[in-house]
């Protein structure tokens, strides 16, 4: 059940960012202001993507060629012939592979690079939802797909998708999208390798950091597994809010109901505020006078109290939604 497990999972919401502390030395020594650039004694173009792929191989973590140019998803494929669960590339072999940016940066997730930890975020509800819930979390992404990747150091995560149950991947607010319909974000780790900037997407789009000045190698955030599990649990929520936000009429039900399942999740009022102003501003209604009023202040303690407070129920009866959910 989507609402029921997001809601297991989550037991704090934004705030447990702050609990996020630096990177180890081991990747913040290796920030792209001090990429290496290459000494071909020649005054040429310098290949963006041969100083990303050393800049990554310097940080420690396992990078490997992968296709390019084939407009297509082989562009998220290992070049041919490279066993990356196997082979090894060092700093003396990327002018090979990366020289005339012929090929994408791919690097490998988990343990083999420190622990390195990819929030996918699928929906563009996901991204927006990132901008709060991980936006301590440096970002890259491609002019199509902005900020649609954010990093942290993680250790002994597992590859987990976020999914929506199967039966609504023909709802009107579903069906519409090309890609990932019913995977809002994925946080990926060992077992797994992302397409990283200095790439091209199949589209001809450049992979690139956010902000080259403040998203980079070295500022990525060292995170606790179990934080880490539970805010990716309430970005999923915030962005199924976000996406199946419903019609004037309902929205004042919905925002209270989703306000009393983060009270009954046990977030505080401020989240819960922060919260649904969020899912409203994604949806162009910030509420009467820029506010909406679903008493995030009060609903805890009703709670408390044993008084009835709408929820997860009265959220899924709003939408429509069958037993499955």
């Amino acid at each position: 059940m989507l609402f029921r497990s997001i809601v297991k999972a989550a037991a704090y919401l934004a705030k447990a960012s702050q609990d996020a502390t630096p990177a180890p030395d081991v990747v913040a020594h290796a920030a792209p202001t001090d990429q290496p650039r290459v000494n071909t004694g020649q005054a040429e173009r310098i290949s963006e993507t041969l100083k990303a792929a050393e800049s990554y191989i310097r940080a420690g973590w396992n990078t490997f060629p992968g296709k390019r140019g084939n407009h297509d998803r082989r562009d998220k494929e290992p070049k041919t012939g490279w066993f990356w669960k196997k082979d090894k590339l060092t700093l003396a072999d990327a002018p090979k592979y990366f020289g005339n940016d012929q090929h994408n940066v791919l690097i490998a997730l988990g343990e083999n690079s420190g622990n390195l930890t990819d929030i996918d975020l699928d929906w563009p509800e996901a991204a927006a939802a990132a901008d709060i819930i991980f936006n301590d979390f440096p970002s890259f992404g491609r002019s199509g797909k902005a900020r649609s990747h954010r990093l942290a150091i993680c250790v002994n995560i597992k590859t987990q998708k976020y999914l929506l149950p199967q039966s609504l991947a023909i709802h009107p607010k579903i069906v519409a999208q090309q890609d990932h319909k019913v995977c809002i974000a994925e946080i990926r780790g060992s077992g797994a390798y992302t397409v990283f900037p200095g790439s091209e997407h199949q589209t001809g789009e450049k992979i690139e950091w956010t902000n080259v000045g403040a998203d980079n190698i070295g500022s990525i955030p060292l995170v606790e597994t179990a934080p880490m599990l539970k805010k990716m649990g309430l970005l999923s929520f915030v962005a199924f809010g976000m996406r199946f936000f419903p019609a004037v009429g309902a929205r004042c039900d919905f925002m209270m109901a989703v306000a009393g399942a983060l009270a009954h999740a046990g977030y505080d009022a401020t989240t819960i505020q922060q919260t649904v102003q969020c899912i409203g501003a994604f949806n162009q209604d910030e509420g009467d006078n820029g506010t909406w009023r679903v008493a995030a202040d009060r609903v805890a303690d009703k709670i408390d109290k044993g008084k009835e407070v709408t929820g997860l129920p009265t959220l899924i009866k709003i939408l429509g939604f069958g037993d499955d959910v």
